[in-house]
């Protein structure tokens, strides 16, 4: 599953970050890496990008960059 695919609120663990190398670095650099946990707050609608929160950080990813991203959801 991708983090595109979460619902509003649901909790998932990052399994791995795919991409080029420029597109994969910047996303770890936020915080996006593996083992992580994140949670969706919201989709963003006229923007096309998910609001999430990670490590106590709320971050806005494009939707394009958000399929890259494999997470496992956590109940």
């Amino acid at each position: 599953m991708h983090l595109s695919d979460l619902s509003k609120g649901q909790h998932a663990v990052i399994r791995s970050v795919a991409g080029a190398n420029e597109e994969k670095g910047r996303l770890m650099d936020l915080g996006l890496i593996p083992g992580a946990t994140i949670q969706l707050v919201r989709h963003i609608s006229l923007s096309q990008s998910l609001q999430v929160d990670v490590k106590r950080a709320r971050l806005v990813v494009r939707k394009g960059l958000a399929k890259l991203i494999d997470v496992q959801v956590v109940s």
